[in-house]
């Protein structure tokens, strides 16, 4: 079972187009424009095969047969619901809710929640995270799931209205009714400060790398100054990617003036592009970290690394939990008609031309996420390691598993086949 979250690093960008163009004259079909994009915009055009698109009966399978599957694993196509044709880029219809396969103390599983969106239909029924889905419409979630069993509950949780049983933080059982909505997409999750002596600790949970992301990135830090923050955590659990810029934005506040005008990335297009590479910078802010400690799993990906990446030439960083995804490659959303497709177009390098982390980033101190407590919970696992880190300049165990309550198995994100931009934000 594939389980991890498809990170996105998605940037919009003006290209300067080679002067020959790869693009027929004949009028363009879904199934050539995949083709021929690939061919001129992807980061491998040159590994991939000549496809007769014509005899597929889909842009997905003209997609399947291009792709260049030694390293990418991530190119895609989405087709838009007709509501979503008018969104804005961070809103998109569903429950707004993310689902995971949690091993508990007994060593079985349950369904239990990572992250609800507020103004959604999942907060507008109180739903939270730590919460256990026991039922969804007449289908009973089983305690040892099976790929039929994963199968079963993507038909239920794909349906327009359902109603979920669940157990609540105090143990007990309700049951609610949920109808697919509009979610607007917050990029910060929960945030706090924690006050231990000397140390005044800001920690951030950071969702989604998109464009209205700077300004709710411009209220916590200013929340964060004026409470004089001087260490920082910033979670990145969840976290697939998104907006390459937003991440230079973040890192900006990270790096402080001790990073300003040094390179945080360089990206490389390939070599049909006149000019082939975009070079992003630190720019100053009033903050002065000297280090940072990151919380990932394998869900934290694309954006999320490069962010990680690129502060590490520069300052002192440290991840705890479990290894990111490796994503160093990134993509740009291309529309046509009623689809939108991404290829993977660049790859990217920090100042010291370090990338290429197709294996994922490693932690310093392995702790899995602990589902059983809300963010912000001092006990969290993820959270608990991190303070102690901060406090103590070392970790209780480095390199060594800590995983929830000894069942040596991070939780398992539950991969169900979501359409339009449920699958770009991989929330359902």
């Amino acid at each position: 079972m594939k389980s991890i979250i498809i990170g996105l690093l998605v940037i919009f960008l003006i290209f300067i187009f080679s002067c020959q163009n790869t693009y027929k004259t004949e009028e363009m079909t879904k199934n050539s424009f995949i083709y021929y994009t690939m061919k001129d915009l992807y980061l491998w055009y040159d590994k991939i095969p000549e496809v007769d698109y014509n005899k597929y009966d889909s842009p997905q399978k003209v997609l399947d047969a291009a792709m260049y599957k030694k390293y990418d694993k991530w190119s895609f196509i989405i087709t838009l619901k007709p509501s979503e044709t008018n969104y804005n880029e961070n809103e998109f219809t569903g429950f707004g809710f993310l689902p995971f396969f949690y091993k508990e103390s007994s060593g079985e599983y349950s369904l239990r929640i990572g992250y609800v969106y507020d103004y959604s239909p999942a907060s507008s029924a109180d739903l939270k995270r730590t919460y256990k889905i026991t039922k969804i419409n007449s289908l009973t979630i089983p305690p040892n799931p099976v790929e039929t069993d994963l199968t079963n509950i993507s038909a239920e949780l794909s349906k327009n209205s359902i109603i979920l049983e669940y157990i609540d933080s105090a143990n007990n059982t309700k049951t609610t009714s949920l109808t697919m909505g509009k979610i607007t997409v917050k990029s910060v999750l929960y945030s706090n400060i924690y006050n231990r002596g000397i140390y005044k600790i800001g920690y951030i949970v950071f969702n989604e790398f998109i464009k209205l992301s700077k300004n709710e990135l411009d209220s916590v830090f200013s929340n964060f100054s004026n409470n004089k923050v001087n260490e920082l955590i910033v979670d990145l659990r969840y976290n697939g990617g998104g907006l390459l810029d937003v991440a230079n934005y973040f890192a900006n506040y990270i790096g402080g003036y001790n990073a300003d005008g040094k390179i945080f990335s360089t990206l490389y297009y390939n070599g049909r592009r006149i000019n082939n590479k975009t070079t992003f910078y630190f720019k100053n802010s009033s903050f002065d970290f000297k280090r940072v400690v990151f919380i990932t799993t394998g869900n934290s990906a694309s954006a999320s690394e490069s962010l990680i990446n690129g502060l590490k030439p520069h300052i002192d960083v440290k991840l705890v939990g479990s290894k990111t995804h490796g994503k160093p490659v990134g993509m740009l959303g291309l529309p046509f008609e009623d689809i939108v497709f991404f290829p993977i177009m660049f790859r990217g390098v920090n100042s010291n031309n370090e990338g290429d982390f197709y294996d994922g980033i490693n932690v310093d101190a392995e702790v899995a996420d602990d589902l059983t407590k809300a963010f912000g919970d001092e006990n969290e696992a993820c959270l608990k390691e991190a303070l102690y880190y901060i406090q103590n300049n070392n970790f209780t165990n480095p390199n060594q598993s800590r995983i929830n309550n000894g069942q040596n198995e991070e939780p398992k994100n539950l991969q169900i086949p979501l359409e339009g931009k449920r699958y770009v934000f991989n929330c359902f």
